[in-house]
């Protein structure tokens, strides 16, 4: 009992792959930790299928970000467009280079998943990229009459991995809002 105790408590996201002991007993215990086992290998298939779908969806979005930009960079380049068509382009490029951004950030995330990944962390200035994103949002908010602000009783450093991301999804919610 207490090696499948033990063995239980070890186990996580990040070692689904490991079982209960099972002792041939064929009492109720041996077949608790046998449904436990079995439950471990959906869990892990499940867990599994969702890594690929993330890693194949991010793969499989990076050709029509880079078809959309190269569009949109060659119409950019044609003299003969007017221009509100012209800044149409522009907004296209700069919005496609977001994207990438965060498409990016989720394939490192996928590669992370994937395999021992050992992932730079870094100080940073949360109050520059908190400002950064402000001022992003802030067309966005004015646009649909919606007041953003920011307020920072101090400028503190934080350990950096995916924040950006997060940003990124806070802009994208202004996108989506009525």
């Amino acid at each position: 009992m207490g090696q499948i105790i033990t063995a239980a408590h070890s186990i996580s996201i990040r070692n689904l792959s490991e079982r209960l002991p099972i002792s041939n007993t064929g009492d109720e215990l041996q077949r608790l930790a046998e449904t436990c086992n079995e439950m471990f290998g959906r869990l892990e298939g499940s867990v599994n299928q969702i890594k690929q779908f993330t890693a194949d969806a991010s793969h499989e979005l990076r050709g029509p970000l880079s078809f959309t930009r190269t569009v949109a960079e060659v119409a950019l380049r044609n003299p003969g467009v007017d221009r509100d068509s012209q800044q149409a382009f522009s907004d296209i490029v700069e919005e496609v280079a977001k994207a990438s951004v965060v498409l990016n950030d989720l394939l490192t995330l996928a590669r992370a998943d994937a395999e021992r990944f050992d992932m730079r962390v870094a100080p940073v200035n949360l109050f520059e990229i908190v400002q950064e994103s402000y001022k992003r949002a802030l067309p966005m908010a004015r646009e649909r009459q919606h007041t953003l602000s920011i307020s920072v009783c101090s400028e503190h450093s934080i350990r950096y991995s995916a924040i950006s991301t997060v940003f990124a999804g806070f802009s994208g919610y202004f996108s989506t809002m009525p």
